[in-house]
């Protein structure tokens, strides 16, 4: 194979080898070869040049047919560099692929102790590998298996094969269709077994991608030998008595994760033995079981648990309060490190009410996690995480973290609210119960009165996001909510401010936090927003900002970064905000303006 083929071939992959060698060089300073070449002086200027350990870390760039298309037969060197049994073959092969799976049983898997993982999304790829090749003790250095299969081609005693893989560490399988489980066939109890009886396993995930709402309960025969799974990842629909059958068969289980767990539909407690005791991690993204039977099965795997994650506690019977994760967190995970938990309570004056009364208690300021509390038409919830707060993508230079907890509070169309006016103005002291410090008002209209005096009552609110305010509303303010609006304006003590691109909205907050020292503001449109006026969104921006240098000059004296969010970040777009600013006389020495993905920010220099 020629020099000049070998280098077309590499081009027209979708990864630049130019680039790729670049990274690799700079990922490899720090190695001897490299320092040698430094202190020799010496200039790589051709892949020739390159050591083995380089092109082996290139090669991890690329997948193993544009390496065999590219460097087979190339020369003596690349020959034997692709060849040995060192250079362990990693297979990669989806739709897109150029790989066929008949033309990697034939070539690349031969001799099979040179493969360290094989992933295979695409189905019909893998029916086609189980028609061509199978998986045998050979395959010595395999430890990471990936399959996308169809159920209807997809036999779970295929799997059977696995058992004989020496080093088989990694085992990951997505399955599509609706024939995954039926009464007959038990299917997803059939893997599950095959599962447990491979001796390395480490690591097992198991996707269901189905077109139906059937759940799938499995129970996996009791005589199965326990295994030495550290990490489960269960990506379906899962009753908790399904789950205890699989948790019976993993005693070294450190990581568990489950994508939705359910209460089933005959409510039987059945009698599993679980040993849990490594068990340190438990993720659930949705969660609906009966919280008397979520405690049970807490307490049966979670006193050693040090992360517990539950994106949305959902039970259908009743509401969940606070009060009652306390005492499950207290008697039952005393050794909670780290915790995400999003929790759905009523849309209820009342119910919200005894939610922030248990949320003032001792138990969560000691902690100091994060809490958030949401009130929407629908369904309001709370969301208590001990992790750093990331609702704002700040610039991380700008952005200052604090160890210290926030309490946030996200108000949605309150138009849509089951309520009256009246017990509105009723929840507003409710809601100053609770040192917020940080408000959302996300398309709420809630009346000027009404947010003044919410903003008045929560004297350690430091950040306030919006996204629409009542022009009709603020244009015909009563002298005496003027008064108490400036009141407001001057006392309180909001320093981050955010808003979707709005100039009444931009006025409006303006007035109402003269203390800010940083300003976003977002003028991403929605999907369904008209997409063929960049050149006035431009301009829209242009008198943004020169309407914000100018108030700054008497309303912001105090803003020090400018964040804008924008749809089209380009050149032309930071030269124009540079002439403002040279046009309002502001020296180059006294900002800097930068730009990263869709933010551009303006920040001034601290005299």
């Amino acid at each position: 194979m020629s020099n000049e083929y070998s280098s077309l071939l590499i081009d027209q992959r979708s990864v630049n080898l130019k680039d790729a060698v670049s990274v690799s060089t700079v990922s490899s300073a720090s190695t001897n070869t490299s320092k040698e070449f430094r202190d020799k002086g010496i200039v790589i200027t051709q892949l020739e040049n390159l050591s083995n350990e380089i092109c082996y870390e290139v090669f991890d760039y690329l997948d193993e047919h544009a390496i065999y298309k590219a460097f087979d037969e190339l020369n003596a060197r690349f020959q034997k560099l692709i060849t040995t049994s060192s250079f362990l073959l990693k297979i990669y092969i989806d739709n897109e692929s150029h790989l066929k799976i008949e033309d990697c049983c034939k070539n690349l898997l031969i001799p099979n102790n040179r493969i360290l993982s094989f992933h295979l999304h695409d189905p019909v790829q893998a029916e086609s590998f189980f028609q061509n090749c199978t998986f045998d003790s050979t395959f010595t250095h395999l430890k990471s298996i990936l399959l996308h299969v169809i159920d209807d081609y997809f036999q779970a005693q295929q799997l059977k094969c696995l058992n004989s893989l020496p080093h088989l560490l990694s085992l990951t399988i997505v399955l599509y269709g609706d024939q995954c489980y039926n009464e007959d066939d038990m299917f997803i109890d059939h893997i599950y077994e095959i599962i447990f009886t491979l001796p390395y396993l480490e690591y097992s995930s198991l996707s269901v991608i189905k077109y139906n709402d059937q759940y799938l309960p499995t129970f996996v025969d009791k005589t199965i030998q326990s295994n030495s799974i550290t990490s489960l990842h269960m990506d379906y629909d899962c009753d908790i008595n399904s789950l205890l059958s699989v948790l019976s068969h993993t005693p070294q289980l450190h990581r568990l994760y489950c994508t939705r767990l359910f209460q089933p539909k005959e409510d039987d407690d059945n009698d599993f033995s679980i040993k849990c005791s490594n068990l340190k991690y438990l993720r659930i993204e949705e969660c609906s079981v009966k919280f008397d039977r979520f405690q049970k099965f807490i307490k049966d795997i979670g006193s050693q648990i040090k992360i517990f994650w539950i994106q949305g506690y959902l039970p259908d019977d009743d509401d969940i309060e606070p009060g009652q994760w306390r005492i499950l967190i207290e008697k039952d995970l005393s050794q909670l490190e780290k915790i995400l938990l999003r929790s759905s309570v009523s849309t209820d004056v009342s119910k919200i009410n005894s939610v922030i009364d248990q949320l003032n208690s001792s138990f969560w300021i000691d902690h100091q996690w994060n809490i958030r509390l949401a009130i929407e038409p629908d369904e309001s919830s709370y969301f208590i995480s001990s992790y750093i707060s990331t609702r704002f993508d700040f610039d991380q230079k700008i952005q200052t973290m604090s160890n210290s907890a926030s309490y946030e509070l996200l108000i949605s169309n309150v138009d849509d609210l089951p309520w009256s006016q009246p017990m509105i103005e009723q929840l507003i002291p409710i809601l100053s119960q609770m040192k917020f410090t940080s408000i959302y008002s996300c398309s709420s209209q809630l009346s000027v009165d009404n947010f003044i005096q919410l903003i008045n009552l929560l004297p350690c609110l430091d950040l306030l996001k919006m996204d629409v305010v009542s022009e009709e509303r603020c244009n015909s303010l009563s002298i005496e909510d003027e008064e108490k609006f400036l009141s407001v304006s001057m006392s309180n003590t909001i320093t981050r401010v955010a808003q979707k691109m709005n100039m009444k909205l931009t006025e409006f907050l303006i007035k109402l936090c003269p203390h800010m020292t940083y300003f976003q503001v977002d003028s991403i449109k929605d999907d369904d927003d008209d997409d063929d006026d960049d050149d006035d969104d431009d301009d829209d921006i242009e008198e943004l900002v020169q309407f914000i240098i100018l108030k700054r000059k008497t309303h912001i004296p105090h803003l020090q970064s400018l964040c804008l969010n924008l749809r089209n970040v380009n050149d032309e777009l930071i030269t124009i905000l540079r002439n403002i600013m040279d046009s309002e006389k502001i020296t180059a020495s006294d900002y800097l303006i930068k730009s990263s993905g869709t933010f551009i920010i303006l920040q001034w220099k601290l005299q």
